[in-house]
């Protein structure tokens, strides 16, 4: 199968607090200060907003979970996907890695997601695309519209093995709209292809006879990274 460009939409990396620690910040993880800091008191949720290099990054922090978001800088932007060569990609997970290595408090459960954009002329490449990453369902280009799937094809971890690994992944062809500014106003209409995957353990519960490891997480994260890389060049799992 020759390799489709996949460039990033967003990439995600949640932990699941098994106790309530002092949260990580911003500062802790990046080293550097947030653009903005957004607190909502209802729901005790914190948003640290920044960037890196050209991508946005959002911490949030919420009652027994923090999520650690690359995105792409958007509709705002019109620049709706990063290129897997952009830097700040890498600066991303180098972060990601430094911060799960130097955890001290227990989680329950970690996830990780990515959803990834294949720009194409038209709506029927769309199903070209997905005519080549899906093996369960039967995709006819040319014909069909509004097409969204989803699946779950678990699979037992090799991290810790006994526990299954949820890969959901997701699957669409969309289309989005630039307007260009100027007189008069004109729009641009882009086709993608879009594969979303979403890796998750199961609650995880620290038994005497099955301790959980902390140095575990890292593990976690490079098996997630190493699925979502196979799913992203072979299609959808088995």
């Amino acid at each position: 199968m020759t390799k489709p460009d996949w460039q990033i939409e967003h990439e995600r990396l949640t932990i699941f607090w098994a106790s309530n620690p002092a949260v990580p910040t911003w500062t802790q993880i990046l080293g550097s200060e947030p653009i903005r800091v957004e607190t909502d008191n209802a729901s005790r949720t914190v948003q640290e907003i920044g960037s890196i290099g050209s991508a946005q990054v959002v911490l949030i922090n919420s009652p027994g979970r923090t999520d650690f978001i690359l995105q792409a800088p958007g509709p705002a932007a019109g620049e709706f996907a990063l290129k897997a060569d952009d830097p700040s990609i890498a600066t991303y997970r180098d972060a990601a890695d430094r911060w799960l290595r130097g955890l001290d408090l227990g989680f329950s459960r970690i996830a990780f997601g990515r959803a990834l954009l294949y720009f194409v002329g038209n709506g029927s490449e769309g199903y070209e695309i997905l005519k080549r990453h899906l093996h369960s369902v039967s995709i006819v280009p040319g014909r069909m519209r509004d097409f969204n799937y989803q699946v779950n094809w678990p699979t037992d971890s090799k991290t810790r093995p006994g526990v299954e690994v949820n890969r959901l992944t997701k699957w669409a062809v969309t289309r989005f709209t630039r307007m260009q500014v100027g007189l008069p106003t004109s729009a641009e209409t882009t086709f993608a292809t879009r594969m979303e995957i979403d890796l998750s353990t199961p609650v995880i519960t620290a038994q005497p006879e099955s301790p959980l490891i902390l140095e575990q997480a890292c593990d976690w994260l490079a098996e997630f990274r190493g699925i979502a890389l196979d799913i992203q060049t072979n299609g959808e799992p088995k």
